[in-house]
C-alpha cells in the first residue's frame, strides 16, 4: 500500500515538474531577449487629447479620410503600393499610410481565447476579455497593451486557461519590439479610437505608429509617423492633432481597386510623376 501511495505522489510530483517545465520553456524562448522582456513591461495609458487645439493647421485629404497636421507649410501627398498606399511629406514631418483594412480579429485567435477563457469561473477578470461577434484586431491589441507580464514563476504556477490569455497576449505585446518601446497610448474620439505606439528604443521620441479605427469598427488604417531630422518637437506634438480631427470619409472599403480610386480622386498623384 505504501508503495502505491509513494508511486502516485512521485507522478504527482513528475507531472507538476513536466507542466511547469514545459512552460519555462515557452516563455523563456518568448522572453530571453531584453527588448522584448522591456517592452512586455510598458503598460499603454489613454491619451488625454482635451487640450489640442486644432485651429492653426493644414487639412489634409488622403480620399478616405481627412485631418488636420499641425503646420503652415503645405504638405505633400503622393501614392505608392499600386496607388493604395498615401505618402505624406511637411518641413517637420513625414508619414505613410498602410492600406486599410478589414479590422476583424484573426478567427484562431477569437476560437483559443473563448475556449480558454469559457474554463475559468464567471467571476475571474479575464472573463471580460473574452471575444465577442464584434471583436476587432484593434480590441486585442489594446487588451495585450494594457497588460503586465507576471513574473516567470508566476507564469509558470498559474492556472492553464490564465496561461494561455496571457501566452497570446503577451506574445503580442512583447513582439512589438521597435513600436512603442518609449510609450503607448490608447485614445477615443467622436470619430474614431485607436492605440498609439512611440518610439523605437525607450529613448526616441521621434517615430510613432498608430492604428485608427472608426468607431463602428468597420474600417481600420495604419499610420507611421516620424520628424524629419532638424525638427526638435516630439513626434506627440503631431499625432496628437492628427487623431483628435482624423475623420474616415466612408464606413467600408471593399477593394484595392476602390481604395486606388478613391485616393486618385482626391488629387493624389503616384510618387515619381511630375507635377
Amino acid at each position: 500500500m505504501k508503495k502505491w501511495i509513494i508511486s502516485i505522489v512521485v507522478l504527482a510530483i513528475a507531472l507538476a515538474g513536466w507542466r511547469v517545465g514545459s512552460r519555462w520553456y515557452v516563455l523563456h524562448k518568448l522572453y530571453h531577449h531584453p527588448e522584448v522582456r522591456y517592452r512586455a513591461g510598458v503598460v499603454a495609458t489613454e491619451l488625454d487629447l482635451s487640450p489640442i487645439q486644432a485651429k492653426h493647421g493644414v487639412t489634409c485629404d488622403v480620399g478616405y479620410a481627412e485631418f488636420i497636421i499641425p503646420s503652415t507649410n503645405a504638405v505633400q501627398l503622393k501614392s505608392s503600393g499600386e496607388g493604395c498606399v498615401v505618402l505624406g511629406n511637411t518641413d517637420r514631418l513625414s508619414f505613410f499610410f498602410l492600406i486599410p483594412f478589414n479590422p476583424s480579429a484573426p478567427e484562431w485567435t477569437n476560437n483559443i481565447l473563448s475556449q480558454a477563457l469559457a474554463k475559468l469561473p464567471a467571476s475571474h477578470p479575464y472573463r471580460a476579455l473574452a471575444p465577442c461577434p464584434g471583436t476587432t484586431f484593434l480590441d486585442m491589441e489594446i487588451r495585450a497593451e494594457q497588460m503586465l507580464p507576471e513574473s516567470l514563476w508566476e507564469a509558470c504556477l498559474e492556472d492553464w486557461s490564465v496561461f494561455v490569455v496571457n501566452s497570446i497576449l503577451l506574445q503580442e505585446k512583447g513582439f512589438s519590439v521597435g513600436r512603442g518601446m518609449r510609450r503607448v497610448h490608447t485614445y477615443h474620439t467622436s470619430e474614431t479610437r485607436g492605440l498609439v505606439r512611440v518610439g523605437e528604443t525607450p529613448d526616441d521620441f521621434t517615430k510613432s505608429h498608430v492604428s485608427i479605427q472608426n468607431r463602428a469598427g468597420t474600417q481600420t488604417v495604419g499610420m507611421h509617423i516620424r520628424t524629419r531630422k532638424g525638427c526638435t518637437n516630439d513626434v506627440m506634438d503631431f499625432v496628437s492633432c492628427i487623431v483628435k480631427t482624423f475623420r474616415f470619409k466612408m464606413e467600408n472599403l471593399d477593394s484595392k481597386d476602390e481604395i486606388r480610386k478613391i485616393i486618385a480622386g482626391a488629387g493624389i498623384k503616384p510618387k515619381g510623376d511630375q507635377e
